[in-house]
């Protein structure tokens, strides 16, 4: 008499350039794999708060962490990637991505949000992170599919003045420290 056992169905681990493993290989092969990311570049490397990443021939990078997103990797690239490189990567202000990098419904750019923030990129302006009281504000009122959209989109700081402020469009929206 023959007796079938149940046996889980494994996940193998990937190997291109590198290996690729885990939440980072599930991710790769999600959005496409070998045919869209290329090798990998990197070993998966320790990052900030018991997370990990990966990075990518094709211009990308996949981070996890366990306790964001639901405990999916996700995936970030291009010039989006760059700008939230020179913010610290996970451990600057915007954290670990909440999404993968996602086209805007007109086409005519892209983002990611973070835990404390997101980018936005079109090919007019170049990647541009928005968070706090400004990205708040915005949201609340219609964000990207209102008359200030992202494209027109740039948040900078200063400190001298303490006044953080963006401009959307023709509405120019400032936010001063502690008001």
């Amino acid at each position: 008499m023959a007796t079938l056992l149940a046996v889980p169905t494994a996940i193998a681990d990937v190997f291109h350039g590198r290996w690729i493993r885990g939440a980072i290989e599930e991710t790769y092969v999600r959005l496409g794999g070998h045919a869209v990311w290329g090798d990998a570049i990197s070993d998966e490397t320790p990052g900030a708060r018991g997370g990990t990443n990966q990075h990518f021939y094709n211009d990308a990078s996949i981070f996890w962490n366990p306790d964001v997103s639901g405990g999916v990797a996700r995936q970030v690239g291009g010039l989006i990637r760059s700008k939230w490189e020179e913010n610290d990567w996970e451990q600057g202000y915007l954290g670990y991505p909440t999404t993968d990098e996602t086209a805007l419904p007109q086409r005519t750019g892209r983002f990611n949000h973070f835990e404390g923030g997101s980018i936005y990129w079109s090919p007019e302006t170049g990647a541009h992170p928005v968070s706090g009281a400004i990205k708040q504000y915005w949201s609340a009122r219609g964000g990207k599919t209102r008359c200030w959209d992202y494209r027109h989109l740039i948040q900078n700081s200063t400190s001298l003045m303490s006044l953080v402020f963006s401009i959307l469009n023709m509405a120019m929206f400032v936010w001063r420290y502690g008001v």
